[in-house]
């Protein structure tokens, strides 16, 4: 079985569905990984050699950030971006859209995130 950080990954799957369940790996670099080490993509986990779950391992462990260290440093920027009062930070502070969508009319959801913290402040 292989455990990445904490995350057990299941045996019974191929090899570029499997290592998708990992936060910070998606199916292109799946593949992208399966290539480097010349593994056959559709191979199951349980099929795999030692050796090789041991470079696949190696692989991600050296060349990836996963899981809590990306979602730190995703944090990290984001908080960079509200010590700076720039645009986006702003934006994320008051839960607004951040990428430039259109306010006015559309975000009902970040909208209604913001009014129940607002009744909640106020009851």
């Amino acid at each position: 079985m292989l455990v990445f950080q904490g995350k057990k990954i299941i045996i019974t799957k191929k090899i570029i569905y499997a290592l998708p369940l990992i936060y910070g790996i998606g199916k292109a670099t799946a593949i992208k990984i399966c290539k480097d080490l010349g593994i056959v993509q559709h191979l199951k986990i349980e099929q795999l050699t030692e050796d090789q779950q041991n470079s696949i391992t190696k692989i991600i462990t050296l060349n990836y950030q996963i899981e809590n260290t990306l979602k730190n440093q995703i944090k990290n920027n984001i908080s960079s971006l509200i010590k700076i009062n720039c645009n986006k930070g702003v934006c994320h502070k008051k839960g607004l859209p951040v990428r430039g969508q259109r306010s006015r009319t559309n975000a009902r959801t970040q909208k209604q995130k913001i009014k129940e913290n607002v009744n909640l402040k106020y009851k």
